[in-house]
């Protein structure tokens, strides 16, 4: 299989399952990476754009951190960028 970019996924409604989906599309780093939050709430944007950061920093933290660990290792650094320019999408 040839190698491909992963799929860039958005997330519409940032609520509390939100937290659920992030934690299971870091544990693909490969295979998905979160480009897009979308909610009517301002604050549960922010709310899962720092748990995506909170994962970054623990991934880039932990050198033995495993591709399915839960936060993902190589996940995060192709997040870092938007998460670190507080990009965000707010539907209301």
């Amino acid at each position: 299989m040839a190698d491909r970019a992963p799929l860039g996924i958005g997330i519409v409604g940032c609520g509390v399952i939100a937290r659920n989906h992030l934690r299971a599309l870091l544990r693909f780093p490969t295979e998905a990476r979160v480009v897009a939050l979308a909610s009517r709430s301002p604050e549960s944007v922010d709310g899962a754009a720092s748990y995506l950061r909170e994962q970054a920093v623990a991934a880039a933290a932990d050198p033995t951190c495993g591709r399915r660990c839960g936060h993902g290792r190589a996940a995060p650094r192709s997040r870092r960028p938007a998460a670190d320019r507080g990009t965000k999408i707010t539907v209301r």
